[in-house]
């Protein structure tokens, strides 16, 4: 053989061979490509294939589901040629018009759960003297925690509402629950001087009051550690959010916060101090260059610690006991200045559970005569 030719023909062999090896490649990208678009095309349908819990059958009445009955116009039942029929469609199917509406779509009974699991995580948390620290100990415990997708209701606003322990302890299970897990926190820090609320606007409100005074605006007040927070997320001017002080960062000007029900999960995130989404601060501890003022002093009232005021009756006993001279006397200068003595003397006196409370006065003292006495019982180590 010529071999010229028998090079060409080994050349022609190894083109057709190689030529043959990458028709194989493509069939099998080929056959790749089809099975990878016909499942995207059939995932959909899969997917939208969920269970109903409304115990109802999705049905629409068709015509299958009537038969037509025909009577006589005038309604005789006898037949005349002159007379016209009419006919009467009856519905004979048993089951209800029913179309499956995103509730149908909710397990009631999926992740609820009882006081026990839910105090699992807090059972063990090392508390302290700190109230503060406690209370961030608490938020941390419950870090990560999502509130139900399986177990919701849907509002007039076509709003899914998830189920959450924070609402099974507070007793509304599928509320908004960011004041809510505050609240939870609150409790389970042993914090019992601060009111308890669902509604963060509300509680801006409540904590402002006279009795509790512990709102702080944010333009007047540097927040610390362990303060309760509040946030206008909607910009609508009414506190709709609330979280803990976790830390403040006066490097950068940030505040790290643990709050509950944003993204529908508690998880932390970080602010700057000037974010006008930020309402206030609940002051939660007050700081060694704010002296305590009792409740009374602001309205004009003196109360005195349970030591204080036996000590107060034992210093007023002991100036209007009536001295005795040294013969054991008593001296007419001393005896016009005992008020037990004086005829125009009034007495007030106030009973508790235990103890008797007694003040004397003359009108020399000014007071009015509508003057009523008034005790209120400190405990030992409140604030």
């Amino acid at each position: 053989m010529n071999p010229t030719l028998k090079e060409q023909l080994k050349k022609y062999l190894e083109v057709h061979k190689q030529r043959k090896w990458w028709h194989k490649l493509l069939s099998i990208l080929a056959t790749i490509t089809v099975f990878c678009t016909t499942y995207a095309l059939i995932m959909p349908a899969v997917t939208m294939e969920r269970t109903a819990y409304c115990n109802e059958t999705e049905h629409t009445h068709t015509d299958e589901c009537y038969t037509t009955n025909t009577v006589l116009a005038d309604g005789s039942g006898e037949s005349q040629e002159d007379q016209g029929e009419e006919s009467e469609r009856i519905l004979v199917c048993d089951l209800t018009e029913h179309q499956h509406t995103e509730s149908c779509f909710s397990n009631v009974n999926a992740d609820v759960e009882t006081q026990d699991e839910w105090e699992a995580a807090i059972k063990g948390i090392a508390f302290s003297d700190d109230r503060a620290e406690n209370l961030i100990r608490v938020a941390q415990s419950q870090l990560g925690y999502r509130e139900s997708q399986d177990n919701y209701t849907v509002n007039e606003l076509g709003e899914k509402k998830g189920y959450t322990r924070y609402g099974a302890w507070y007793g509304n299970s599928y509320g908004d629950w960011s004041g809510m897990y505050m609240s939870f926190c609150l409790n389970y820090a042993g914090i019992s001087d601060v009111p308890l609320e669902s509604d963060c606007g509300y509680w801006v409100t409540l904590l402002s009051q006279e009795e509790y005074q512990i709102f702080r605006e944010k333009e007047s007040y540097a927040p610390v550690r362990g303060d309760l927070i509040f946030m206008d997320m909607d910009g609508n001017g009414r506190a709709d959010h609330a979280g803990v002080v976790e830390n403040v960062s006066d490097g950068d000007g940030q505040v790290q916060v643990i709050t509950g029900d944003l993204s529908d999960c508690v998880q932390e995130v970080g602010y700057s101090l000037d974010d006008p989404r930020i309402a206030g601060y609940g002051q939660l501890v007050k700081t060694s260059e704010e002296p305590e003022t009792a409740e009374t002093e602001q309205s004009g009232e003196e109360v005195l610690a349970p030591d204080e005021e036996t000590a107060e009756t034992e210093t007023e006993t002991e100036e209007t006991a009536v001295p005795e001279d040294a013969a054991g006397e008593v001296t007419p200068e001393e005896t016009a200045e005992s008020p037990a003595k004086k005829s125009d003397a009034t007495e007030l006196s106030c009973e508790g559970p235990d103890y008797t409370v007694s003040v004397s006065f003359t009108k020399e003292a000014g007071l009015p005569e509508q003057t009523e006495l008034t005790v209120r019982e400190i405990e030992r180590g409140t604030e």
